[in-house]
């Protein structure tokens, strides 16, 4: 967490941050300018949707022959109005690796880096590390990223910057960015993305593809509370392609103020009191964020801010989705995966779901996600088209076979260990006990529609030309030979 020493003269970033901390500001959270007010950190006015950065703040020089451009030096705008209520939106974390290599001047800039870890580590010297024109504050140590060891990370600008050791194997990632929710919400997505590359490109890092880790994409309502969403998923009238429990939250009052779903590894949906969390935080960080909140999107500080925030896996989009595989691309097409993610992947319904009958898609979209569903439109717009994953794997029937072992070893310890001495024994047991069931027909039915549907996947080319047997048995010989 940020100290009140981390304000330094020579880091124009945490400087500009901590001009939001203005006593001038009124408990209503409204600025009130003043004549001959000095906006040399950050011009803002009441009301302000963006920010721009102060001139006294050092600009990123492009290294020669760089193709990037300059980062814009004005947010995006991010506040909406639809059908008479307003929503704040935008990126709230960016986090990504880079592979490829490293230039000539990478190991004269290693010398740096150590050196300015060194004088972070003792607390003795300067730990900054000029890179034409933007000075890294060097951290006192590295870290490990999976198989990757990064031995310096330096913070510019809101970004931190992981360096990886020269030397290692090829399928180590050769840098690591985290850009922090305060640039995000100051510069926009793509300027801080554009900034993290050119200062890559500078410090000598060949980057020749870029992976995703993690973005996340909140949406924020003043004045909205918590408590009806997270109350929704209570009752369980959600329908989400992620099974799970809901995490919730509630106060003294008894009222919902925190509530999630959804998987780590994948996607996470969370609803949550912005102003809560930040109150429930004490510090500089918090400080700056509800700063910088009042002046770039409520324009005042209300008693409770619902904040509805996706946190992104790279890896589930790659999975998921073709043209993936690359920050850039997922940036362009950002709109369109929101989209999806609100439309299709998760939303609040208006009543129970019939899951037992499979009737989930006459639910109708509850009022209170079609809310937030129009101001993710409004705030994102229209973006490049996604196009789902359609892989065609072959299948690994041998492994198939090793599944099923196990609940057949089950089965067959029903009548004992010493009837089953072999897998074939261990069938047989399973395909007696079969026997008193009925329903051959819908069985082999449902089989041929699975087998039907992975034939047209292109799954099992090799089976397409076999006769469907008419009992269940016939069709455990027939796909199962022992």
């Amino acid at each position: 967490m940020a100290t009140a020493d981390d304000y330094s003269a020579d880091n124009p970033f945490l400087q500009a941050e901590r001009s939001f901390l203005d006593p001038r500001m009124t408990t209503s959270g409204i600025h009130e300018p003043r004549e001959n007010d000095d906006y040399s950190a950050w011009e803002v006015a009441a009301g302000a949707t963006g920010v721009e950065r102060s001139q006294s703040e050092t600009p990123v020089t492009p290294a020669a022959g760089s193709s990037v451009a300059a980062p814009g030096i004005t947010a995006t705008q991010s506040s909406h109005e639809v059908d008479g209520r307003r929503f704040w939106g935008g990126c709230d974390k960016l986090e990504f690796t880079t592979y490829g290599g490293f230039g000539e001047n990478y190991s004269d800039l290693c010398l740096k880096f150590e050196e300015g870890r060194l004088s972070a580590s003792v607390g003795q010297g300067s730990s900054l590390v000029e890179i034409l024109g933007a000075a890294l504050r060097m951290a006192e140590r590295g870290h490990r990223w999976g198989n990757t060891v990064f031995q310096w990370v330096g913070e510019y600008n809101g970004i931190k910057y992981s360096f990886g050791r020269a030397g290692q194997s090829d399928k180590c990632a050769v840098a690591k960015v985290e850009v922090s929710s305060l640039a995000l919400m100051m510069r926009g997505h793509q300027a801080c993305f554009d900034e993290a590359m050119m200062v890559l490109g500078n410090a000598g890092v060949l980057v020749e593809r870029t992976n995703l880790y993690r973005i996340d994409f909140c949406l924020d309502v003043a004045g909205q509370a918590t408590h009806e969403y997270g109350e929704a998923l209570r009752r369980g009238e959600v329908i989400s392609r992620v099974k799970s429990e809901p995490d919730l939250k509630y106060g003294r009052d008894g009222r919902c103020f925190y509530a999630a779903t959804g998987n780590r590894k994948g996607v996470r949906v969370k609803f949550y009191d912005k102003v809560r969390e930040l109150n429930d935080k004490p510090g500089w960080e918090s400080e700056l964020k509800r700063a910088v909140l009042v002046q770039t999107r409520w324009g005042s500080l209300p008693a409770e801010a619902l904040r509805c925030e996706f946190e992104v896996r790279g890896a589930w989009l790659k999975d998921r989705f073709d043209g993936m595989e690359s920050v850039q691309e997922v940036l362009n097409k950002l709109p369109s995966v929101m989209e999806y993610l609100v439309q299709n992947y998760f939303r609040i319904v208006d009543g129970q779901v019939d899951r037992e009958n499979k009737n989930q898609q006459r639910v109708e979209m509850a009022p209170i996600w079609k809310r937030l569903v129009n101001g993710f439109t409004a705030v994102l717009g229209a973006g490049e088209k996604l196009v789902r994953c359609t892989k065609s794997v072959e299948p690994d029937v041998e492994r198939v076979i090793r599944k099923a072992l196990r609940p057949l070893m089950k089965v067959a310890a029903l009548a004992g260990p010493e009837k089953c001495r072999t897998k074939v024994q261990a069938l047989q047991i399973a395909l007696n006990i079969l026997s008193g069931y009925s329903g051959d027909d819908e069985f082999v039915d449902g089989v041929r529609e699975i087998h039907d549907e992975m034939r047209a996947k292109g799954l099992l080319a090799a089976y397409t030309t076999r006769e469907w047997p008419s009992t269940r048995f016939a069709l455990i010989d027939h796909l199962v030979p022992f």
